[in-house]
């Protein structure tokens, strides 16, 4: 095992033990945090193109709308 220093002050010292085991751990929750980021940006470009789709869609319906005011004035 290997010390680490993580924090000092003037009346604590933190150390921090380390082993081999703790950086396939720390690796394998890097590589499960970086596949959760690169879902989440997939899950908000989905949602940002079914936002972009509704946006589209009540345009259309203000101009048929504005449209059909028109044709009653």
């Amino acid at each position: 095992m290997d010390d680490l220093l993580t924090g000092t002050s003037t009346d604590t010292k933190s150390v921090l033990k380390t082993t081999v085991s703790d950086d396939s751990a720390a690796s394998n929750m890097m590589y499960n945090r970086t596949k959760e980021i690169s879902e989440l940006e997939q899950r908000v470009m989905q949602y940002d193109a079914m936002l972009k789709q509704n946006r589209s869609e009540t345009d259309d319906l203000h101009r048929t709308i504005a449209a059909k005011d028109t044709e009653l004035i």
